[in-house]
């Protein structure tokens, strides 16, 4: 199972727009990777991105993939994941921002993000992390990490 990381800003999409671009990224997933996918979002609050000294609007998924998939299955996972987060969410394809990294290279950004975490919060860290999973499944029908911990 791979996994997809989300990341969009505040306002832009619904909540039942989250959930129905859920299963349409799923879907594309499955058709293009071969394999089902877990969707992870996260919620940007206003004012929390930029790009060039502007408030970005860049929606931006981070996709995993099999260590070595060929360049032409990355590129048409790419392109349809593009056109379906596009579609869904209602935003200009060039407001979409995808990476399809191996399962490799996205294992040491996962590893990254959790050593920015003092060891001593670790603990605390995960525990708030889970539940707020939790949460959000059961709330909002969809997981989500929260972009301010």
């Amino acid at each position: 199972m791979g996994t997809i990381v989300c990341t969009f800003h505040a306002g832009t999409i619904s909540k039942d727009g989250v959930r129905g671009l859920e299963r349409e990224i799923r879907r594309v997933y499955r058709e293009e990777l071969g394999q089902s996918a877990r969707v992870l979002w996260c919620e940007l609050p206003a004012g929390q991105a930029f790009t060039a000294g502007r408030a970005s609007d860049v929606t931006y998924l981070m996709v995993e993939a099999e260590d070595g998939v060929d360049a032409a299955r990355r590129e048409r996972a790419l392109h349809a994941l593009g056109a379906a987060v596009a579609s869904g969410a209602q935003i200009p394809i060039e407001r979409v921002m995808l990476t399809v990294a191996d399962k490799s290279v996205f294992a040491r950004f996962l590893g990254a993000y959790r050593d920015r975490i003092r060891r001593r919060s670790r603990l605390w860290f995960w525990t708030t992390t889970a539940i707020g999973l939790a949460r959000s499944r059961r709330r909002d029908g969809y997981l989500a990490i929260r972009a301010n911990l």
